[in-house]
Parts: structure tokens; sequence; C-alpha cells
């Protein structure tokens, strides 16, 4: 009987990020972005042979203030999305 000894790594990695600026040059808008991402890899080895795989998700927060013939205009927006990876 053959024994398969595993060896491995695995990681995780989180990230958030938050600008506040525009486009303020043309004076069009004012916009407001915040921004979460994380992760997680990892690798294993079976002998010579190997599984390796990684997952990532992040969040993005938009926001844009406009004046448009005096009213005020605002738009909110959520986009989020999720990665998978896997190779052997």
């Amino acid at each position: 009987m053959t024994r398969l000894d595993l060896e491995g790594r695995a990681g995780l990695a989180v990230r958030d990020h938050k600008d506040a600026g525009g486009i303020r040059c043309q004076r069009l808008a004012l916009t407001t972005i915040d921004a979460l991402q994380g992760g997680v890899y990892g690798i294993g080895w079976f002998g010579s042979a190997y599984l390796a795989g990684a997952l990532s998700f992040s969040n993005h927060w938009f926001t844009a203030n406009r004046s448009a013939l005096g009213d005020a205009l605002t738009d909110r927006d959520l986009r989020q999305s999720v990665r998978k990876a896997s190779g052997a």
C-alpha cells in the first residue's frame, strides 16, 4: 500500500479602498468610490502532482452627485464580482 503525503500552502488577502474625487476639472460631478476586495488561494502537492485554486470577491460602492439645470441629481450603484480559478 502506498501512502500519499500532502504538502500545501494557503493564503488570505483583504483590501479596502476609499476615494472621494470626481471630475472636478470639468465641474461635472463629485464622486465617492468605496471598494472592498478579498481572496483566498491554496495549493497542494501529492508527490509530483499538484492541485491549486483561488477565489476572489469584490464589492464596489459608487456615488455621484451632479447638478443639471438647477436640479441636484444623485446616482448610487453597487457592483459585485466573484471569480474562481483552479488548475492541476
